[in-house]
């Protein structure tokens, strides 16, 4: 099942990058999806996501063992070091942990708040959200996204039956 995901996921991003331009253009695009910390957390957690059911992973042990199997070559492509991950796991804003909602279902294209800067700079947190990346809010949608998981219109969340297609900026292993 999950080579089936890795496939289809790797035909549907190839596809896309060679009508963009291929090769370079591809590596563009899977760096500039993945500038910071929070948006390859949350390609990531998308990725572990569609490998396992659109189920999250259920802590942050199993979240971490999933990204050490992924090709280190693609690892590259988003600007993770596998021998770093201890600092992919903290902000480079606030230099705090993030928060992770763990065991989040979604769907393909499901839109869900999955990653959180712990303190912030200026009052402004950073959430990672699945399939749109990173969005910087106040608290009160802050608290509003961390104790719902709210944050997409009904129109965009899985049970609306609105497909989005893969994970922005990640790249299935082969």
């Amino acid at each position: 099942m999950m080579g089936r995901i890795w496939s289809l996921i790797g035909v549907v991003l190839v596809s896309c990058l060679v009508g963009c331009g291929g090769g370079d253009s591809a590596s563009r695009l899977i760096g500039a999806r993945n500038k910071d910390n929070i948006s390859r957390l949350t390609s990531l957690y998308n990725l572990y996501q569609a490998s396992n059911q659109w189920r999250g992973p259920k802590d942050e042990a199993t979240f971490r063992k999933f990204i050490s199997q992924v090709n280190e070559f693609n690892l590259n492509e988003m600007g993770v070091d596998p021998n770093k991950l201890d600092q992919l796991f903290v902000s480079e804003r606030d230099g705090q942990p993030f928060k992770i909602r763990w065991n989040v279902t979604g769907g393909m294209g499901a839109v869900v708040p999955v990653v959180f800067e712990a303190e912030g700079v200026s009052g402004k947190r950073m959430v990672g959200i699945t399939v749109e990346g990173p969005k910087e809010v106040d608290a009160t949608e802050y608290d509003q996204l961390w104790s719902s998981g709210a944050g997409a219109p009904a129109s965009r969340r899985p049970e609306a039956g609105r497909p989005m297609g893969p994970p922005p900026g990640a790249i299935p292993s082969p």
